[in-house]
């Protein structure tokens, strides 16, 4: 059983993927591997700075989280030209049987080149 998930902001689309993988052997609670796809489809350059993650239990209470503003992305900092892609895959347990969901964000930059090569980073 696989899921996807898939958002597009400023032109850059995230794909993230989730699988069920089985019960952990210590306490026999639900296992889930990802796989986040990060496609440049703008027609700029964007590098991507950080993540923000929360792992939230079905009853609501927090698993896991990775604060806002945490640098980079499986410590990297890739730079996507127009078309480019970045993935990762990683996993997650939930703290019961009903399993949970995963919410979160990236913070990326615009590259931006003048005529003079100076380059530029303007949020979006």
């Amino acid at each position: 059983n696989s899921r996807t998930s898939v958002t597009v902001s400023d032109g850059v689309r995230v794909e993230a993927t989730s699988e069920f993988v089985g019960l952990n052997t210590q306490d026999h609670l639900p296992v889930f591997q990802y796989r986040i796809r990060i496609i440049n489809t703008s027609d700029h350059t964007v590098q991507m700075l950080g993540r923000q993650w929360n792992i939230i239990n079905k009853d609501g209470s927090t698993r896991a989280s990775v604060p806002k503003g945490s640098p980079g992305l499986v410590g990297q900092t890739p730079v996507l030209l127009p078309g480019e892609c970045f993935e990762y895959s990683s996993g997650t347990g939930f703290g019961d049987m009903r399993g949970g969901h995963v919410e979160g964000s990236f913070q990326a930059v615009r590259i931006v080149t003048n005529e003079k090569k100076e380059i530029d980073k303007e949020p979006f």
